[in-house]
């Protein structure tokens, strides 16, 4: 009876595939998606005139204001319609001196709900001024639209000021480092040095190319990415310690050995976890997936950010993090060889007739024998001398 399971089929290809020994092709992934990005904030960032502009930083940390304009299915049904109003309301914003950077719709299921959210930078740094300017573009607004200006949500504003916003961004590089920091002394004392080094490399990598995908997709960099970001160090270190933990498992039995293959047990393990790394991010990805699609614009900044973490953290658990583990074990090896070394050895010096050292000589020690388990020592009054007695 043949086997008809997919991965089982996976599995059985690669079994001879090397994963660790080819750690320098997949570093290239992530440098490229690095470079890509910056080339997406050069060209977003000149042509705006503003590098906050090209990472799509949110007013959470750059500070500013939304207005949402809840045109309904007026702006919706056609593109021109829509075009049209956005043009309107971004040239009257824009006639009280500020810029407006950043235009989102949001259409809702209940087409009369549907919104759409101009967004620009606060051009003071006066709270009350920030709120005065805030309330003549609503009522301008209001103007441009007398019949819709009744309805008491037909324009809602958000406004986030500058100390708040700086206020915000050390709160969520604490909470990074608290996690980072967490995490490294959990893996220590878990595993070993090498795999919480590993590890944290491993989730640096996350962070890094979770941000330039999420620049490159045009996903707001707020609040709700911050939370996403904490959310994929504790989802991609999970599939992390999966792979160490059956790593350590698999090297148990050749401790002691001179000669050990870390790329061999890195290997092996990839292929023993496969499975279940697979099934954990499918199922996953399809909750958050279905999240992303029917949830609001709130929920998608914060889903979207999300399902791109989950795949870096598939990518970087079986490609970066146990090629990294095999290539420090080795490191680590050698320094404990030559830290033994080093106990075992004296040093001798041989003195010229002035007195000057001309050599000196590392000589390794030979361990003092241990006396036999069975033997004693018995004193004779004869030769006071002792002997073995057996």
């Amino acid at each position: 009876m043949k086997n008809n399971n997919f991965l089982s089929g996976i599995n059985s290809k690669i079994s001879n595939f090397k994963i660790c020994n080819k750690m320098k092709l997949w570093i290239m992934v992530p440098i490229i998606i690095i470079l890509v990005a910056v080339i997406v904030v050069s060209i977003v960032g000149g042509t705006s005139g503003s590098i906050t502009e090209g990472l799509n930083i949110g007013i959470d940390f750059e500070g500013g204001t939304l207005i949402s304009v809840k045109f309904g299915d007026e702006s919706f049904t056609s593109n021109e319609n829509y075009s049209l109003n956005v043009k309107t309301v971004t040239d009257e914003i824009e006639s009280f001196g500020v810029k407006v950077s950043y235009v989102q719709s949001s259409e809702a299921s209940v087409r009369e709900n549907s919104t759409i959210t101009f967004r620009y930078k606060n051009i003071s740094k006066d709270d009350t001024e920030i709120a005065t300017l805030n309330s003549d573009i609503q009522a301008a607004l209001k103007a441009l639209y007398p019949t819709r200006a009744e309805a008491a949500d037909f324009i809602m504003a958000e406004s986030i000021g500058q100390t708040a916003s700086t206020e915000l961004i050390k709160k969520a590089v604490l909470a990074l480092l608290i996690s980072t920091i967490l995490i490294l002394i959990y893996i220590i004392f878990r595993f070993e040095a090498v795999s919480g080094v590993a590890a944290i490399l491993t989730m640096f990598h996350d962070v890094i190319i979770m941000f330039a995908l999420t620049v490159i997709c045009r996903v707001q960099i707020n609040s709700s990415f911050v939370a996403a970001t904490i959310t994929i160090i504790a989802y991609a270190i999970n599939n992390t310690i999966i792979v160490f933990d059956r790593s350590r498992e698999l090297i148990k039995p050749f401790k002691g050995n001179k000669v050990i293959s870390y790329e061999s047990i890195g290997d092996k393990a990839i292929k023993d976890t496969l499975t279940r790394q697979v099934y954990t991010t499918f199922t996953t990805l399809i909750t958050v997936a279905l999240l992303a699609i029917f949830g609001g614009a709130s929920i998608r900044e914060f889903t979207v950010p999300i399902i791109i973490g989950l795949f870096v953290g598939f990518y970087s658990s079986i490609f970066i993090a146990t090629p990294i583990w095999s290539q420090l074990s080795y490191v680590a090896e050698g320094m404990r060889a030559k830290r033994l070394a080093g106990k075992n050895a004296v040093t001798y010096e041989t003195l010229d007739e002035t007195g000057n050292i001309v050599e000196d000589e590392m000589v390794e020690e030979k361990p003092v024998k241990k006396p036999k388990a069975n033997s004693t020592y018995k004193y004779t009054k004869r030769n006071t001398t002792f002997k073995n007695k057996k």
